[in-house]
């Protein structure tokens, strides 16, 4: 502990900045790991039926939870609170761990292990807020990844009722639903004029 305490004593403002910079850099690392694990998970549902319905599963799930808190600010804020209160935590034991793993190598295996967890905790709460604050790109996340499924064969009721239930929820703002409702036109014209009769 007194290392640890004069290690931090000595720490210049360069050291803090490298520091932050290192967060910062983390989040611009953890928005692309993001996007790649999205991808990665539609390219992986088109793969065989099997994937293809658990990825369904998955997308009807997730979009059941932006309608839900949509719904229920309290229990959205609730949620987004409870995970950000404890990412300060997460990140203050992996700048511990990173320190102590620089002097005993054998504790940056533990570093290794809570920068695991503050992105997953950091993945949880950026995926929450983004659907729920633009549903209408989630609802072309869905969109796009059926149409691709459909295109190599894959199809199902389930997949069916879940573009129906993108097309039809009512999480959308006025503009958010345009974007949505052109984007379906677009993709599944068959379905459009329901939806259109449906919001006239």
């Amino acid at each position: 502990m007194d290392k640890l305490k004069a290690f931090i004593e000595n720490m210049t403002i360069w050291n803090w900045l490298a520091v932050i910079a290192f967060l910062i850099a983390l989040i611009g690392g953890l928005n692309a790991f993001l996007s790649l694990k999205a991808r990665y998970r539609d390219w992986k549902g088109t793969r065989n039926k099997k994937q293809f319905d658990k990825r369904v599963d998955e997308l009807h799930t997730q979009f059941f939870m932006v309608e839900k808190y949509k719904e229920n600010p309290t229990a959205y804020f609730t949620q987004v609170l409870c995970d950000f209160s404890a990412l300060p935590t997460q990140f203050l034991v992996l700048f511990i761990f990173f320190i102590l793993g620089s002097m005993f190598w054998p504790l940056g295996l533990l570093a290794l292990f809570s920068l695991f967890t503050c992105m997953k905790t950091a993945t949880k709460l950026n995926q929450l807020t983004t659907r729920v604050n633009y549903p209408e790109l989630f609802a072309i996340e869905i969109i796009d990844f059926v149409k691709s499924a459909a295109d190599k064969g894959l199809a199902s009721e389930e997949a069916a009722r879940l573009i129906l239930k993108v097309g039809q929820s009512k999480v959308y703002s006025d503009s958010e639903r345009d974007v949505v409702f052109n984007y379906l036109g677009r993709r599944y014209p068959e379905k459009l004029s329901s939806f259109m009769e449906q919001h006239s």
